[in-house]
């Protein structure tokens, strides 16, 4: 048994607490998952590989959220072409709202979305740089990038940057909440 700790972020008007848990060996293995998860992330200064990872790290997360609220996961693991957009939905649909700004979280993530498709589909350089602002604003408000030190200063990339892995991270602590509760029966 080991310590696991989520870290406190600050959430609209709203703080989602530390959370410090001793886990059980199913548990750690469970947390280890999420962690090295994140450690995917890229040191890139190339936006699409960056986009492209923090991608796939949320999509790994909401398919392990969804997995963990279900009565029967290996149903919808055969469900495995489901579109991303579907996913969260029906992810959304499972988890009880956790933050005051919930329509935020979910619209940052479904920008991230957009992100990525735009970044396959598109041509239009300038498209997608209104989207890069698009989701630099929300998820910047969302996760309250503005009150961390040195982030206002920060170039437009380091700031896409920020955004996606503080997303990706906050996703984690909702997932590793949401498997809690699950576990304890709440």
């Amino acid at each position: 048994m080991t310590k696991f700790v989520i870290q406190s972020v600050n959430i609209g008007d709203e703080e989602v607490q530390e959370i410090i848990v001793d886990t059980t060996p199913q548990e750690d293995e469970f947390y280890a998952d999420i962690r090295e998860l994140i450690a995917k992330l890229p040191e890139s200064e190339d936006v699409t590989i960056f986009v492209l990872r923090a991608h796939l790290v949320i999509e790994q997360l909401v398919i392990r959220m969804t997995e963990s609220l279900v009565r029967n996961p290996q149903h919808i693991r055969k469900a495995n072409r489901l579109q991303f957009s579907t996913r969260v939905l029906f992810l959304r649909s499972l988890v009880k709202p956790l933050i005051q700004s919930d329509d935020s979280f979910w619209g940052s993530i479904n920008l991230l979305n957009g992100l990525r498709n735009d970044l396959a589909h598109k041509l239009d350089i300038p498209a997608l740089e209104k989207d890069i602002d698009s989701f630099i604003e929300l998820a910047a408000s969302t996760l309250q990038m503005s009150s961390r030190p040195g982030f206002d200063s920060l170039v437009r990339i380091d700031k896409l940057k920020a955004c996606l892995k503080g997303l990706c991270e906050f996703t984690s602590g909702v997932l590793a909440v949401t498997w809690q509760e699950r576990q304890s029966g709440a």
